[in-house]
């Protein structure tokens, strides 16, 4: 065989390796593409108990406990939102065993809070739950809209048994909304103070409350890569991994928060927070096609559950379940 021949089956060997490599490398590219944004992986609709019969919870607390409290491990505050009906968003508990099966604690009188004069002016919402560990008590708190005298307040209710609750009394309050608001406070209880985060104008604020002592608002710089805009969140504290961890929807513009994708950050300070990255996506025709909303961020036993609300393009909202022992490749939980 003439050398020529055998250099030229070399090169086309090689090319066709080269070809080969391409392809297989494309194709990666677009599977692991689509394991990240395709929504076909995002979680089914779990059943909660709303109180309407309609399964159209939204904006989750979740939290947990070693053992058993009162009968049940999970326990979760969130509210229903029927097609975004603010008259209806009023604080609802409901418990699991097993995180996939949520219902009421036997003896609740859920919505725990309904105001008597519900409008588009006068409504509730914004739901967060912390376990006491000085008092064995659940707190609740949620946010209440008086746009008629432009105020807006954060209620709270306490319980030992998490059936029965006390009257609901004022935790902070805003008699000017334009100049503060508290949108979707997260709150971690620890040693008699309240460690509390909230959004307002765009931005987030961290303040701490002890007894009816309130520190100034800390602004915490949370840039996105995409200049986006922090929206709805929730905080915790990571105890295994020393570190604040916050999960949050956002936004590009403000006049249209739709189509919004789940994001993570972590701070090992409360001062320095990581530059956000997104870990959940709205899927293109599920219950969850619409948008995302206010998540929940729960971490046991080496692994994360989010419990991310969000609503399809009719408007009919749900909550879902991704889980994961790292927060870049989450999957669906149902």
């Amino acid at each position: 065989m003439k050398k020529s021949n055998i250099i030229d089956r070399i090169k086309n060997s090689y090319i066709l390796m080269f070809l080969i490599f391409s392809i297989v490398l494309i194709t990666s590219s677009v599977i692991f593409r689509n394991i990240k944004y395709d929504n076909i992986v995002n979680s089914n609709k779990i059943t909660m108990n709303t109180t309407l019969n309609n399964n159209q919870g939204y904006h989750p607390k979740v939290i947990s406990f070693e053992k058993e409290w009162n009968g049940y491990k999970y326990w979760m505050s969130f509210t229903p939102y029927p097609k975004k009906d603010e008259t209806k968003e009023n604080p609802v508990v409901n418990v699991s065993n097993d995180i996939k099966t949520w219902e009421e604690p036997e003896g609740i009188k859920n919505p725990l809070d309904i105001p008597e004069n519900a409008d588009e002016e006068h409504y509730n919402s914004d739901t967060h739950l912390v376990y006491n560990e000085d008092l064995d008590q659940l707190e609740i708190f949620w946010r209440y809209v008086d746009d008629e005298k432009g105020e807006v307040t954060i209620f709270t209710k306490t319980s030992t048994d998490g059936r029965n609750w006390t009257p609901k009394t004022v935790f902070l309050k805003s008699s000017v909304r334009k100049k503060l608001d508290y949108v979707s406070p997260a709150i971690i209880y620890e040693k008699g103070k309240y460690k509390i985060w909230y959004v307002d104008k765009k931005n987030v604020y961290y303040i701490e409350k002890s007894g009816d002592t309130v520190t100034k608002p800390r602004l915490l710089e949370i840039k996105y890569a995409n200049g986006y805009r922090t929206w709805h969140i929730d905080v915790i504290y990571n105890n295994d991994k020393k570190i604040y961890e916050l999960v949050a929807c956002a936004y590009k513009n403000i006049n249209y928060r739709e189509k919004m994708s789940v994001y993570y950050s972590y701070s090992s300070d409360n001062i320095k927070w990581e530059t956000p990255i997104e870990i959940i996506t709205p899927s293109t025709k599920n219950w969850d096609a619409g948008g995302l909303y206010r998540s929940s961020i729960l971490y046991e036993n080496e692994k994360y559950y989010i419990f991310y609300s969000g609503y399809d393009i009719n408007d009919n909202v749900g909550i879902g379940i991704m889980y994961g022992e790292d927060m870049k490749r989450l999957r669906a939980f149902i």
